[in-house]
């Protein structure tokens, strides 16, 4: 399945958050569709909250769904990600914005 892409923002958002804390996982996650992005002022998750209607909120442990943006490029696509309604969200598990 080449035609997916996954954008993954990691945020410290719990006091044992940190990047240190998420390469086990990035490590893991290693597939040429994934495209890891490091925010450590919240800023790309509260621009995420904004596009779904909650302003001065933080979006974490969601997923988005978007419709076709695969002729983007690596940035370009986060960007859209960041600053895009999405087609779609839904919580992982107790993920939520907070």
């Amino acid at each position: 399945m080449e035609d997916i892409y996954i954008g993954i923002v990691w945020i410290n958002m719990l006091p044992e958050d940190s990047l240190e804390a998420a390469l086990p996982s990035i490590k893991f996650l290693d597939d040429k569709r994934i495209q890891h992005f490091y925010d450590r002022s919240q800023k790309s998750v509260k621009q995420i909250a904004t596009s779904l209607g909650c302003d001065d909120k933080i979006a974490w442990d969601i997923y988005l769904f978007f419709h076709q943006v695969w002729n983007l490029n690596s940035i370009s696509r986060f960007l859209f990600f960041i600053a895009s309604k999405p087609a779609r969200w839904s919580p992982i598990a107790q993920g939520h914005v907070k």
